[in-house]
């Protein structure tokens, strides 16, 4: 038995983007970061409405974390997702 999309419950989930420090090779290298800001568990449709809000208003993005006049507050991740919230990556990248 299959669950219609209009009826899957999902989580809208708000990370804060930034970037990590990965180290010195190559010139140096950075790997996105997202910390849980909020989340509202509900259905696909919902979600999908308030998606679309959250980034044009409280959560919109004003700057790329790649600025140089980027700051904490500026850059943010809304998505739609099956699992519970969690800040990423969850281990530090290595190089390789």
């Amino acid at each position: 038995m299959s669950v219609s999309l209009a009826k899957e419950v999902v989580y809208l989930n708000v990370y804060e983007t930034s970037l990590g420090y990965g180290g010195p090779e190559e010139g140096s290298w950075y790997f996105d970061c997202g910390e849980w800001i909020t989340s509202m568990y509900t259905t696909r449709p919902t979600a999908e409405k308030y998606q679309q809000e959250w980034r044009e208003g409280e959560y919109r993005t004003r700057r790329s974390v790649s600025s140089v006049i980027h700051k904490p507050g500026d850059s943010f991740d809304v998505v739609i997702e099956t699992t519970p919230p969690q800040d990423y990556p969850l281990e530090t990248p290595r190089y390789e």
